[in-house]
């Protein structure tokens, strides 16, 4: 499997998160991921030498638009950055490309997250992401489990006490 088609098998979520890992591999510092909703334009927090990034992540099969590069640019003055970055898997629309260059936005499109990848993770970046997906599915299952548990034991709990006339 291909790195851009194990990208395209994940959610944002798990994207974003590969993004910030991908991130401190490369030497930026501070890396930190913002709320998932509400998150003022911006997903990854993060410094490298004396700059501050703002960077929003993209995962989508279509080309961004330029609202993405909006979003990025309201962020880095929300959270009082230095650079605003847009990154996806894919590529941008003519009308974000332009808006970047007035805004001065940055943008990082589906080749250069190949590089930036290969360069953190080597030949294995695909694998990388595949398990961040799995692994994510994994903890939702194990949560799921957990509280079927927890409401059996609730339940047999309820029945010994019924049983013994306690309740």
């Amino acid at each position: 499997m291909s790195f851009l088609s194990a990208v395209k098998n994940t959610d944002g979520a798990v994207f974003e998160k590969y993004c910030a890992r991908m991130l401190k591999r490369l030497g930026y510092k501070r890396v930190r991921l913002t709320k998932q909703s509400g998150d003022n334009g911006a997903d990854i927090l993060c410094r490298k030498g004396m700059k501050k990034y703002a960077i929003q992540c993209k995962r989508q099969e279509r080309n961004v638009s330029n609202k993405a590069v909006q979003e990025a640019h309201s962020g880095k003055g929300f959270y009082d950055c230095d650079v605003a970055v847009v990154l996806t898997n894919s590529a941008f629309t003519e009308a974000a490309k332009g808006a970047a260059e007035k805004l001065g936005v940055i943008l990082w499109d589906g080749e250069e997250l190949k590089k930036m990848s290969w360069l953190a993770f080597g030949p294995s970046a695909g694998k990388v992401v595949k398990h961040m997906a799995e692994s994510r599915v994994q903890n939702g299952l194990r949560i799921m489990i957990t509280i079927v548990i927890a409401v059996i034991i609730i339940f047999i709990t309820l029945l010994v006490l019924k049983h013994f006339s306690v309740i």
